[in-house]
């Protein structure tokens, strides 16, 4: 197993076979509004520790507008 110089592609050695991997992820803004759009609510606290525990909390899901 091996990232790619730019850190976008992981190669997969299993037996004779090699796998490539796009591992090219979106940047985390973008990455907790996808989440958040697709769960349609609010992060607890616990939660915004939990898994965003690395991003400033004005990142976090907020209410849908309706």
């Amino acid at each position: 197993m091996t990232f790619s110089p730019d850190g976008h592609t992981l190669a997969v050695s299993a037996g004779t076979s090699v796998e490539l991997w796009n591992v090219d992820l979106p940047d985390p803004a973008r990455a907790i509004r996808d989440i958040c759009g697709a769960i349609d609510t609010t992060l607890t606290p616990l939660e915004q520790s939990r898994y965003l525990h690395d991003q400033p909390a004005e990142t976090g899901c907020r209410a849908a507008e309706r």
